[in-house]
C-alpha cells in the first residue's frame, strides 16, 4: 500500500509514462524533486544521472572512470501553467561526439506531463516578456512550479537517507491496473521518439 500521497502521485505518473516508455513499468525506484522558479529564470542544460557525489571522472585513471548511469526516463509534471519558459529536450546523449540535431520545446501548461528518454540532454528556457500578476491569487510573484520524477531500474544513493523528501524510494506493490502489461524491457520508446506528453 502507498505510504503517502506522493506514492500515489508517482504511481499515477508511472502509469502514464509507461505508455511511451514500457520499461518504466519495471522500474524499482523513483527519484523526485521539485522546482519553483520566477518567470524569467531557466535551468542549465544537463543530463539526469546518478553520479551526484561520485568522484570526478577527470581525477581518475581511465581504468577507474565511472560509467554515467541514467534513469529509464524522466517526467516533468507541470503544477502551474502560463509562467516561465518551456522545457527543452534534445536528442543529445552524454557520449555524443557532436551537438544535438533535434530539440523539442514543451510549454508549461498546468496538469501537463512530459516524459523523455533519461539519457537525453535537457533544460528549461527562461520565460519571455512579462507575466501577468493575475496568474497569482495570493499576491506573490507567479512562479513556474514543476515536479520531476526519474524512474530507475536501480540507483545508488549517496550521502543522504532514503526517507528524506526528494530522495529515491523503492516502489510499493500498487494496483496491478496501474502497471503496463507489456513485457517489453527495451530501454527505448517503441515509437522511436525521445519524448511524449499528456495533458490532463
Amino acid at each position: 500500500k502507498p505510504s503517502s500521497l506522493m506514492d500515489v502521485g508517482i504511481a499515477r505518473v508511472r502509469a502514464v509514462v509507461s505508455r511511451a516508455f514500457p520499461a518504466a513499468a519495471e522500474a524499482t525506484a523513483a527519484e523526485w524533486w521539485a522546482h519553483s522558479r520566477p518567470h524569467a529564470s531557466g535551468h542549465q542544460m544537463h543530463f539526469d544521472s546518478d553520479d551526484e557525489g561520485a568522484p570526478v571522472a577527470s581525477t581518475q585513471s581511465n581504468a577507474n572512470r565511472r560509467t554515467i548511469r541514467h534513469p529509464i526516463c524522466s517526467a516533468v509534471v507541470f503544477v502551474t501553467g502560463g509562467v516561465g519558459g518551456p522545457t527543452l529536450v534534445t536528442d543529445q546523449r552524454d557520449d555524443a561526439k557532436r551537438l544535438a540535431r533535434n530539440g523539442w520545446l514543451v510549454a508549461p501548461v498546468a496538469g501537463r506531463v512530459a516524459v523523455f528518454d533519461g539519457e537525453c540532454l535537457h533544460g528549461v528556457m527562461p520565460g519571455r516578456g512579462l507575466v501577468s500578476k493575475r496568474v497569482s491569487r495570493d499576491g506573490f510573484e507567479p512562479r513556474r512550479v514543476t515536479l520531476m520524477i526519474a524512474f530507475w531500474r536501480d540507483v545508488e544513493i549517496r550521502g543522504a537517507l532514503v526517507s528524506e523528501a526528494g530522495m529515491t524510494e523503492d516502489f510499493f506493490d500498487g494496483d496491478s491496473n496501474d502497471s503496463n502489461d507489456s513485457n517489453d524491457s527495451n530501454d527505448s520508446n517503441p515509437s522511436g521518439s525521445f519524448w511524449s506528453l499528456c495533458d490532463a
